[in-house]
């Protein structure tokens, strides 16, 4: 992979629909194996390109491309949040990290989390965090890889 053709742009207005049809939709499907909470609707993606539209105007949000020759291959979805009550307040979720497939195991997911942790630095916020479904191991191996610790487990139960 060539790194000077590869450069990280931060989504704008305009950008909803390829954030929701090319990247969180695929990782959305990925997703839909690991658990039944986890199942798509229909019209999931319309939905999604309506929640990116709000989400983009959010401050709290942000969300950035990794482009090759000016192609968006993968992305990153960022949250800024508060828990007021801690001594370490201020984090930064990465909620959403997606590269397409042709274009893994190059390194450029740590790219995109690279971006982040600067981006999380410029905001001054105390710490990251991120989740990942139990069973992916890959996921799970590439945070601990990018010096994500494990720390809690989430537990699910359906409701009747």
């Amino acid at each position: 992979m060539d790194v000077e053709k590869t450069q990280i742009r931060r989504a704008e207005p305009g950008d909803e629909e390829l954030l929701a049809k090319d990247f969180w939709h695929p990782l959305a499907k990925e997703m839909e194996k690991y658990h039944e909470v986890n199942r798509l609707k229909k019209n999931a993606e319309e939905d999604a390109v309506s929640a990116f539209e709000d989400r983009i105007k959010d401050e709290s949000y942000t969300f950035f491309f990794l482009e090759i020759d000016s192609e968006e291959v993968g992305y990153i979805s960022l949250e800024e949040g508060n828990r007021s009550s801690r001594e370490e307040e201020e984090y930064m979720a990465v909620i959403g990290l997606f590269v397409k497939e042709r274009y893994r195991e190059e390194g450029l997911g740590t790219e995109l989390m690279s971006r982040a942790k600067e981006f999380a630095q410029e905001k001054d916020v105390d710490y990251m965090m991120v989740s990942a479904e139990w069973q992916n191991d890959r996921a799970r191996k590439f945070y601990n890889e990018n010096g994500f610790e494990e720390k809690k487990v989430k537990f699910v139960q359906m409701v009747d």
